[in-house]
């Protein structure tokens, strides 16, 4: 695995990070339930998750209050 793909082997809950946290497309795709890059992109598409940040030319993130509505928001729908 590549620096950027690795897991860190604690993740604090979702619910404890600050709402301005960055939250990188490998962190996203854990929180949303380990579903794959497929999945994560038609998500986003279909208005399901919140489009992600261009951070750098090659760098997007989401901020972690909007992932969090986002996923209560399914979970309460039954969607996830």
């Amino acid at each position: 695995m590549n620096r950027q793909t690795q897991i860190p082997t604690v993740i604090p809950g979702l619910e404890s990070l600050p709402v301005e946290t960055f939250l990188r497309e490998y962190v996203v795709r854990y929180y949303s339930g380990n579903i794959s890059k497929s999945t994560l992109r038609r998500w986003i598409a279909q208005g399901r998750l919140p489009q992600p940040r261009k951070l750098t030319e090659r760098t997007y993130v989401w901020l972690a209050g909007e992932l969090r509505e986002a996923l209560a928001k399914l979970a309460s729908s039954g969607e996830v």
